[in-house]
């Protein structure tokens, strides 16, 4: 996870990056969500109550708890809370936008066959996992998901590596106990979620190790 620069320097090009990355992000959800077997960590509390409130949106349901996430991190951080922070709001606007884009492009995915299922979660993965990668390069800017993570990191002294493997799996239990309450079963949560717990965090890390521009991406910030 990335620690946020609020420096200026390539700007224009490190916030190229950062939006590209959130673009390629939105395109692995939706094709781990297409395949029918659950989403992923960060969207599977979303993705639940998108079927109890049909009305509204995947895409929008994704913003009002990624609004909601922003807006803990005020009382949680205090008077460490700085109104830079803030742009995590538009970058959830950006989010939102381009998971509700990638959703309507591949609304004709409605595979059946169990490995297809598969081969699109993994591919999923591949791309989620390239696009975090890609996001955190440019040391811009928390998504609101990483925002939370690191408030509390920061007010607990816990390391970010730990917080975050007990938020996402606090994300999964919270979404599954929403969709036994609503639905008596599980729904919108499942072997995908699983999945892509287990797949995306080593698809970030061979990224970051293998994947040369990154590097020149992470510079921007320093040049």
């Amino acid at each position: 996870m990335q620690e946020t620069g609020f420096n200026t320097n390539n700007l224009g090009r490190r916030t190229f990056w950062f939006c590209l990355g959130i673009l390629i992000n939105s395109i692995g959800i939706a094709f781990i969500t297409k395949a029918g077997m659950g989403t992923s960590q960060i969207s599977s509390v979303p993705y639940v109550l998108s079927f109890e409130f049909p009305q509204l949106s995947f895409a929008m349901c994704t913003f009002l708890i990624n609004f909601v996430l922003v807006a803990v991190q005020i009382p949680l951080l205090g008077k460490k809370f700085f109104p830079m922070q803030l742009l995590q709001i538009p970058v959830n606007v950006v989010f939102s936008t381009c998971l509700g884009l990638s959703m309507s492009l591949f609304s004709w995915m409605n595979p059946t066959s169990l490995p297809v299922k598969i081969g699109m979660i993994l591919f999923g993965c591949c791309v989620l996992g390239l696009g975090i990668a890609v996001e955190c390069a440019p040391s811009l800017v928390f998504v609101p998901g990483e925002g939370v993570v690191h408030a509390i990191s920061r007010v607990t002294g816990v390391k970010l590596g730990t917080v975050k493997l007990v938020f996402d799996l606090a994300l999964v239990a919270i979404a599954v106990s929403i969709s036994l309450m609503l639905f008596g079963r599980l729904n919108g949560v499942g072997f995908g979620t699983v999945l892509t717990v287990l797949v995306t965090g080593n698809v970030v890390n061979f990224a970051n190790e293998h994947l040369g521009f990154l590097e020149h991406v992470r510079g921007l910030a320093e040049a």
